[in-house]
């Protein structure tokens, strides 16, 4: 004897499933037949959701690399967006100032923005319910400032900005830091269209009071085809002991790093123990805006490294005045045409080659 079963199309759900039938027969008491088969869904899933202004629960469990589309006005309103596999994307874009909060997300790697009619504005993002994010990409933002808000990991965390003359602010939860994190930053084209006195700007903060971060490793990566990257501020604060400079294109940092320094939301903290600044591979020059300058003034009690890039460096190396403080620098360039200038006798300057200029 044989049995037909009709299966709906429902209820393979999204993947495969396992599905156990059983057959009786009217009357007569016994062991129903039973029968485990191997239901696939053959469809095709889907790739992207795209956001309402309502509530939206969206759980990912059938592509790579799945994207979800929002923006200012799509993205909260207790939104729960959920990814079971790897690389999803929030992509999100936002027409002039905006503040977003109320959302959760599980595994969304990659928040991606692209801001529009932003000159002047500010945007704001509350991260404090975003867990698992790897990748914040920013794309063409002249905002004056934008605050990531609560973030909830420095482990693995990675912000690569581009075409941006904004100041960041990159605020973590401060229960999130170890002392040992470190930040990886990659910008470009920064600022390829930007008026007279645009700039970009890192922040790195902690807490509700948004004091200094407990980063102990800034990394910054300088990329793109424009002639400079022109940074106006570089924060971290005291716990900052080495700031590595890399890539291929060259680095003007305005503001002496190891003074408080002005950005778009206020004075912020300078990072003044920094004991190591490695730009040994950067490809291009680094100089600033202290007198033509890359400026550093330290309070470290001891040495402090600075290995130079591998084009020309202009270096402004001075000691705080800070009571007790007692550094002493050792400065390594390579074979660029290099102007280095030191507060102290006691400084070691070390140079490869090319037309160098040597003060202290």
């Amino acid at each position: 004897a044989s049995v037909t079963f009709l299966v709906a199309e429902d209820l393979s759900f999204e993947g495969n499933e396992t599905a156990v039938f059983s057959a009786t027969i009217a009357g007569i008491f016994g062991t129903p037949a039973t029968t485990s088969v191997v239901i696939n869904d053959t469809s095709t899933p889907s790739v992207q959701e795209v956001l309402t202004i309502g509530t939206d629960v969206v759980n990912n469990v059938s592509a790579q690399a799945f994207e979800i589309v929002a923006n200012e006005a799509t993205l909260g309103q207790n939104d729960q967006i959920d990814s079971q596999l790897s690389g999803a994307i929030l992509n999100i874009g936002t027409d002039a100032s905006f503040n977003i909060a109320n959302f959760d997300t599980n595994n969304v790697e990659t928040f991606q923005f692209t801001t529009s009619n932003s000159d002047g504005g500010d945007g704001f993002i509350d991260m404090r319910n975003a867990n698992g994010v790897k990748n914040l990409n920013i794309n063409r933002s002249n905002l004056d400032s934008f605050k990531f808000d609560d973030l909830q990991s420095a482990a693995n965390l990675k912000a690569v900005i581009n075409d941006s003359f904004t100041d960041y602010y990159f605020n973590f939860d401060a229960s999130a830091l170890t002392g040992a994190d470190s930040f990886d930053v990659t910008f470009s084209e920064a600022p390829i269209d930007a008026a007279s006195g645009k700039r970009l700007g890192i922040v790195a903060n902690q807490g509700p009071t948004d004091a200094s971060a407990s980063i102990e490793t800034l990394n910054l990566e300088s990329t793109g085809s424009s002639a400079n990257n022109v940074l106006g501020v570089i924060s971290v604060g005291s716990a900052l002991k080495t700031l590595n400079i890399t890539g291929s294109v060259n680095v003007n940092v305005h503001q002496d790093i190891g003074k408080t320094q002005s950005s778009d939301l206020g004075n912020v903290s300078g990072n003044s123990e920094i004991n190591k600044i490695d730009a040994s591979t950067l490809n291009a020059k680094l100089f600033g805006g202290v007198s033509g300058a890359f400026a550093y003034t330290s309070s470290v009690k001891g040495e402090v490294d600075v290995l130079g890039a591998i084009g020309d460096n202009t270096l402004f190396l001075d000691t705080s005045n800070v009571t007790g403080s007692t550094t002493r620098f050792d400065v390594l360039t390579q074979g660029g045409n290099d102007a280095v200038t030191t507060s102290r006798d006691n400084d070691t300057i070390t140079t490869a080659g090319g037309n160098d200029t040597i003060s202290a």
